[in-house]
């Protein structure tokens, strides 16, 4: 829920208008999305599971910058 409010805070201060959701990792295969965001374990996770769709990588989810710019 953090990095969600956290991810919608960025689009907001970008003008970028998108739908955010968070989705726990056993239900990301079964969730249609255009970009899936986390840490970098859970991005090897998604990648293994071939969810589909683009895969960012966090290095760090607690700093802004990093998550704005990954």
């Amino acid at each position: 829920m953090m990095m969600e409010i956290s991810i919608k805070s960025i689009l907001k201060e970008l003008a970028v208008s998108a739908e955010v959701d968070h989705v726990d990792l056993g239900s990301a295969k079964g969730t249609p999305s255009d970009i899936f965001i986390g840490t970098k374990d859970i991005a090897e996770q998604l990648v293994a599971q071939a969810v589909g769709g683009k895969i960012v990588a966090l290095d760090n989810m607690i700093d802004k910058k990093a998550r704005a710019c990954p």
